[in-house]
């Protein structure tokens, strides 16, 4: 690879890996269009253990002349981006060194070497054991043993306030509202905890705002920026941000490591972890009894999506390898639509009488406006099952033949890509079909043994 400093703007998949955890985020919502400064990545390949080599050094002169304009009085910030950090298995905020408000060439140079400089500190290496971090999920072995790293050079926000949101409750995982705080000036100072921030609250669905005044004409922009990191980013997000003359910027977005449903390094799947809910087996668990491998569950899921329709949560989870649904947020969303809540339990069954006392400290409020909030999602879900209801009969009757053909062509693949496209192209449009066909077939039977149910409880008790 000749590159050795790559812009956000031009940074590839294959530079993804060397361009670390922060790097790599960067660049990919900075070609999203989300409103992130512009920057560069100092790669591994530029450096001789912390010296950078003067070819690599060159590169970035080169990009920064770009950046910058009249460097003199240019300002960046230096910051770290090892290849374990901001992931989904570790975040290491605050662990390595950030050098900001950087002016000149030689100004940027020594605060390249000071964050390179910073994957040696012994709390980088405490906080790599405690999560389970050592050289095998490094690039490859170093003679030092030490984490890997590139170095991020961004265009120097000069923020008039400065905060962080997530996306969901870090301590209980509840979704129903992000929270944040905020100070004024650097965000360095938050991090460190040297000033006390102001905090404040969204409230889904609508993000309804909670905190001081001064903040409030910022915050319908940054409920909007979350929920959309959220979605484009697959999860619970903690997200830095700054107000520079008015206008919002993102300076950071990864995932909230305790709320995470699966650990891409072990290959566990625990939803549990993503929020106080009550799980039920009753149903999908009684029809899929063996743990799944990660393809089927890839496809289940992608199939009860479909009912997600309450924005920013999941009706159906992993844990161990079985699928579970969520039951509270069902039932939270049924009583802010003012569903009788015993009702409802002993309709959809499967939770056992020990529980019901209990279960209504689980359930979170909802604004009595979550009616029109899912309006949007119910309606072509209603089409879809009335869809899914007409020509059973030749579904049935064609579907053994188009399962038989979809194994033949995937036990052909040869390639990641080649698979990913057939399921997104081939398996999924037909799996949501079937989804819907299911679905219209068992309310069709259910609600009789719904009415059955309750005249038997009469008769028998």
């Amino acid at each position: 690879m000749s590159d050795m400093v790559i812009t956000f703007g031009k940074l590839t998949p294959e530079h993804l890996h060397p361009a670390g955890g922060k790097g790599g985020a960067l660049a990919r919502l900075y070609q999203m269009g989300y409103p992130v400064p512009d920057g560069l990545v100092v790669l591994p390949a530029a450096f001789a253990g912390d010296e950078i080599s003067p070819k690599g050094w060159s590169q970035v002169q080169a990009h920064l002349a770009r950046l910058g304009g009249d460097l003199a009085h240019a300002a960046f910030a230096v910051r770290s981006s090892a290849l374990v950090e901001d992931s989904a298995r570790a975040s290491f905020a605050g662990e390595f060194e950030t050098v900001l408000d950087v002016r000149g060439d030689e100004a940027v140079k020594a605060a390249i070497h000071t964050v390179r400089r910073s994957r040696h500190s012994e709390r980088v290496r405490a906080y790599s054991e405690a999560r389970g971090l050592d050289a095998a999920h490094q690039d490859g072995p170093h003679p030092d043993g030490e984490d890997e790293m590139a170095v991020v050079v961004q265009r120097m926000v000069a923020a008039e306030i400065s905060g962080v949101l997530f996306s969901a409750d870090p301590v209980t995982g509840g979704r129903d509202r992000m929270v944040g705080n905020y100070i004024h000036g650097l965000g360095e100072r938050l991090v460190s905890g040297e000033l006390a921030p102001h905090e404040f609250t969204l409230s889904r669905p609508k993000g309804r705002y909670k905190g001081p005044p001064e903040l409030r004409r910022f915050a319908r922009r940054l409920y909007k920026l979350t929920m959309r990191l959220e979605r484009d980013l697959g999860g619970p997000q903690d997200v830095e941000w700054a107000i520079s003359r008015g206008k919002l910027t993102l300076l950071q977005s990864r995932p909230i490591t305790t709320l995470m449903g699966f650990d891409p390094v072990t290959g566990e799947f625990n939803d549990s972890l993503t929020g106080d809910y009550v799980w039920s087996c009753v149903n999908v668990g009684e029809a899929m009894s063996m743990v799944m491998t990660p393809f089927t569950w890839s496809l289940l899921y992608r199939a009860y999506t479909e009912l997600d329709i309450l924005p920013g949560y999941s009706s159906l989870g992993n844990i161990g390898g079985r699928p579970y649904q969520n039951v509270t947020v069902m039932m939270s969303m049924f009583r802010a639509m003012g569903r009788n809540f015993e009702d409802l339990i002993k309709e959809m069954g499967g939770v056992r009488d020990e529980y019901l006392e209990t279960m209504d400290q689980y359930l979170f409020p909802l604004p009595e406006a979550t009616l029109f909030a899912i309006l949007p999602n119910v309606i072509p879900m209603m089409r879809k099952q009335r869809a899914g209801s007409k020509n059973l009969d030749a579904f049935l009757a064609e579907n053994p033949r188009w399962c038989r053909a979809a194994c033949r062509r995937i036990e052909g693949v040869r390639t990641a890509d080649e698979l990913a496209s057939i399921v997104g192209e081939e398996l999924t449009p037909v799996l949501r079909q079937t989804f819907w066909r299911v679905v219209a077939t068992a309310l069709r039977y259910g609600e009789l043994a719904g009415r059955l149910r309750r005249e038997l409880t009469v008769l028998v008790g």
